[in-house]
């Protein structure tokens, strides 16, 4: 047998060219290993110019405050036989505030760099409280140096820190009781008393007049721009926050969710209460033996669920799966309809196959992710069904080979749109696609399958001459 007529053998062969296909599936993993490369490395640029938006903009934002920083004074008798035997020791004490109120409004948009964005935020946060005078023998007993201290009120000043300073819009103005008090800048070094690591803090501050004998009422307005996340830390012996947002997809983070909250399509609010019982942190300490309040830290992302290369990089990872239920598609066509495909056309509808991920990512990047893949997809079914009537010349064929490609397509594009349901979607998918290659299959058998049409008779002619004898 010539090599054309095995060529044609193999074609006509429907167990050879199933093995085929298989084949065919398993070497078309690496180009689309390679399209998996390349949405990774377009994913990483595009992280890279979010970093570079946040770090201009202003990155994710923690508020930390107010503290009440109160200088102190001491004598220490080291030999009380001896006059003027007394040195004054100069300390700090932090005080948090009895009650602390926070009302935010977190207005987010996106940040354009070429063709990639990200989302920033802006907003307007008001924060209120109350100061008391702490109790002097707690203070006392909390440290023997402290015995004899007294506090230096007038000398008192309000601090408030923030992730990043830059973040600040506003000409900020606290008013403290009825006063109205500018502000500077402050930069502050805490050590952790349990680590003792240390670390710097950029934030506000302002000169205060403690009145000792009664509650000190505060308030201040900030407007604070930031990237992705904004925090708090409750430090209020009662600390209330509330949040409203115009951004549809939330994710509280930290130590705490909100005691209740909203979300729905136009937005989202949530509201905590958090007392002191709820973070052990006492209300008082030297400002030399600060506690680690990081960690009771929390807050709210604008998250977004599924950006375009994440859903990209899914639907990459059913590329195998679509691969070998076209070539399933395409296999039983051919069987059913009792005509022939060539091994080329295997081969050329997987590369059209791969080429519709390359495509769904260069697009996504320059419009939304659901035009993309409805773009997509309409090219890449066009042009494979449009190479089979090429071939095939069966306009039946064709349609129904149309019809399979487009549910498989609109199959995988509602998967993509679920988050929670899409593991129980898919398989929910794949039990009814089985279910259908298993009674469109229960007619076929091995024996069916393996007959090779069997070759024309050539009849034999006998030529017999004048006396009837054959030549």
């Amino acid at each position: 047998m010539d090599t054309k007529n095995k060529i044609k053998h193999f074609s006509s062969n429907p167990i050879a060219k199933a093995a085929f296909g298989v084949l065919i599936t398993v070497l078309l993993l690496i180009p689309m290993g390679m399209v998996e490369n390349l949405i990774l490395e377009r994913k990483t640029l595009h992280e890279e110019v979010a970093q570079q938006i946040s770090r201009e903009w202003g990155q994710k934002q923690i508020l930390r405050g107010p503290f009440l920083e109160v200088p102190y004074c001491y004598t220490s008798d080291i030999n009380p036989d001896k006059e003027d035997n007394a040195p004054k020791t100069i300390g700090r004490m932090i005080f948090l505030p009895e009650e602390l109120k926070i009302v935010g409004d977190v207005q987010p948009e996106y940040k354009h760099r070429g063709i990639y964005k990200f989302v920033v935020y802006n907003s307007d946060i008001n924060l209120s409280g109350v100061y008391r005078k702490p109790n002097i023998e707690e203070l006392k007993s909390s440290n023997q140096n402290l015995q004899n201290k007294t506090l230096l009120w007038k000398q008192a000043q309000l601090k408030f820190y923030i992730s990043e300073t830059k973040g600040f819009t506003n000409n900020l103005k606290v008013k403290w009781n009825q006063d109205s008090l500018g502000v500077f800048p402050e930069l502050k070094t805490v050590k952790y008393s349990n680590t003792n690591n240390t670390r710097s803090f950029e934030g506000f501050a302002c000169d205060i007049d403690f009145d000792a004998d009664k509650d000190n009422h505060f308030s201040f307005q900030m407007k604070l721009k930031g990237s992705k996340e904004i925090g708090f830390i409750p430090l209020g012996k009662f600390t209330e926050i509330n949040i409203n947002s115009p951004w549809p997809s939330p994710k509280f983070v930290g130590n705490y969710l909100p005691d209740h909250h909203e979300v729905s399509d136009t937005g989202f609010s949530a509201h905590w209460n958090i007392s002191q019982l709820n973070r052990p942190i006492k209300q008082a300490w030297q400002s030399t033996k600060s506690p680690a309040l990081d960690k009771y830290s929390f807050g709210v992302e604008l998250y977004e669920p599924i950006d375009k290369y994440h859903k990209s990089l899914r639907a990459a990872k059913y590329a195998i799966l679509f691969i070998l239920l076209t070539f399933i598609s395409l296999f039983f066509v051919e069987v059913f309809t009792k005509r022939e495909s060539n091994i080329l056309q295997y081969i050329l509808t997987g590369l059209a196959l791969i080429l519709f991920y390359s495509i769904l990512v260069s697009l996504t990047e320059q419009m939304s992710f659901d035009l993309a893949y409805l773009i997509s997809s309409v090219a890449i079914i066009g042009l494979i069904t449009v190479y089979t009537y090429s071939i095939s010349r069966d306009i039946k064929s064709s349609v129904i080979l149309f019809a399979l490609w487009s549910i498989l397509y609109g199959f995988l594009f509602f998967i993509l749109q679920l988050e929670e349901l899409a593991l129980l979607a898919g398989n929910i998918g794949l039990f009814i696609i089985l279910a259908v290659i298993m009674f469109t299959s229960r007619k076929l058998s091995f024996k069916n399958l393996k007959k090779d049409k069997e070759p024309p008779v050539i009849p034999k002619y006998v030529i017999a001459d004048d006396k009837g004898d054959s030549l």
